[in-house]
């Protein structure tokens, strides 16, 4: 992934090192493999019906989310 680029990721397991330091593992994939993102069927959208998302970019005036 390029520098600056805005991701969705999830921590899963922190440790805490002899130092005193944490380490944190923690993974962009399974945030949407095991957690899962709902989806949005586009044919059955409605004027007026409300959905949830995050929007991940804005290109056109079109959002990917």
């Amino acid at each position: 992934m390029p520098i600056g680029r805005i991701v969705i990721g999830r921590v899963y397991k922190v440790d805490t090192l002899p130092s005193g330091e944490k380490r944190y593992n923690f993974s962009t994939r399974k945030s949407l493999v095991v957690f899962g993102a709902q989806s949005v069927v586009r044919s059955k959208l409605a004027v007026d019906d409300e959905v949830e998302s995050i929007v991940m970019a804005m290109a056109e005036g079109k959002a990917f989310s």
